[in-house]
């Protein structure tokens, strides 16, 4: 999917087919603006797999191109799952982080106000590596050159992420409209927009399952 389908679309729906109100640079900047802000709220919509180096011990740095840790998979090689436990299990014992160093890590934790660190246990070797799942920045779309006869970069998310970032855009095309009743419209597409993402009025979604539920292992 272009992502000037998208942009055609959301013009349609502010009735400027043509761009005489807003334009395209405008609606450009309101689409990524709108996928910054889905993966934000729903950072798997942007989630990629990729393996890592451990730096010995047992804190570790996602890579600094991901936005967020989404779950530690498995060790590599060997295949092992790797348990997501709640930072107070292994706090527990305190002498954790001193432990035997290990190739293969059993155990991982993460705090929410520390997105791009995570905790490994028992602490790694310099020759440990993991599998994990990580929400990255979605890709700029780019202004075209000509925009008579534009050539569009490819949407920067999956289709099912398409109406979400049209009621983004919607929202910010109203926002800056002064426009009776442009207020009103602002806050509606706002609203669908969080809606359109699962989300309450408490900002998180309704389903939110623990980092980590899939593929836990016992042992």
């Amino acid at each position: 999917m272009l992502a000037g389908d998208v942009i055609k679309t959301a013009a349609r729906q502010l009735s400027d087919p043509d761009f005489d109100r807003w334009s395209i640079p405008d609606h450009i900047r309101y689409l990524n603006e709108g996928c910054m802000e889905v993966v934000r709220m729903r950072p798997e919509a942007n989630a990629d797999t990729t393996t890592v180096q451990l730096i010995p011990g047992t804190r570790q740095e996602i890579p600094s191109s991901a936005l967020a840790l989404l779950q530690v998979i498995r060790n590599i090689p060997g295949g092992r799952a790797v348990r997501f436990v709640d930072p107070t299990t292994l706090d527990g014992v305190p002498s954790w982080h001193n432990r035997p160093k290990s190739q293969t890590i059993r155990d991982y934790t993460w705090r929410e106000d520390d997105p791009h660190t995570f905790w490994v246990f028992p602490p790694a070797t310099e020759d440990a590596r993991l599998e994990l799942t990580v929400s990255r920045k979605p890709k700029e779309v780019s202004v075209p050159a000509d925009l008579s006869n534009p050539l569009w970069d490819q949407f920067p998310l999956t289709e099912i992420w398409r109406e979400p970032v049209i009621a983004w855009m919607l929202y910010r095309a109203w926002s800056v409209d002064t426009g009776e009743g442009s207020p009103q419209k602002a806050s509606n597409q706002f609203q669908q927009f969080r809606q359109s993402l699962g989300l309450t009025v408490q900002g998180r979604r309704d389903t939110d399952p623990q980092p980590g539920n899939l593929g836990r292992n016992d042992q």
